[in-house]
């Protein structure tokens, strides 16, 4: 049995993914995945609290990759109840996440194309890229 769409947002697929977030250390127990959206000039944030898993494949984000967000929940695991992957065989961010929710909505696109921020983890001394070098 396959698992079924989760009902955060409607055809995840006809969007286009502008901007991925990835947060965790020392200081958050719980990875965090932002994932923001476009579609037509309308913009939507999801955050994933809880993710392990991830795998982002070389050449993405591809439009029309397919992308979906599945209800896990019928796994019977606490942590892992919501699965994001995709449908087709073009580059994708695959993920399970422990819960979703719709963050931000704002109206202007300001399309400026993918960016991928990902937070250092403070224990491997990596730098704060919010800090300025004294």
């Amino acid at each position: 049995m396959s698992d079924p769409n989760h009902p955060i947002l409607t055809e995840p697929w006809t969007y286009r993914v502008t901007e991925v977030v990835f947060r965790c250390g020392a200081s958050q127990p719980e990875a965090e995945l932002d994932l923001t959206l476009s579609r037509e000039g309308s913009v939507v944030t999801l955050r994933f609290v809880g993710v392990s898993g991830l795998e982002i494949e070389n050449g993405f984000p591809w439009l029309g990759s397919g992308m979906q967000i599945l209800d896990a929940s019928s796994h019977g695991m606490e942590t892992t109840r919501i699965r994001v992957s995709s449908f087709e065989q073009d580059p994708a961010i695959r993920f399970w996440a422990q819960k979703v929710s719709i963050v931000a909505q704002p109206s202007d696109s300001g399309d400026a194309g993918l960016r991928l921020r990902l937070a250092p983890a403070p224990w491997l001394g990596a730098p704060d890229p919010n800090r300025s070098a004294s």
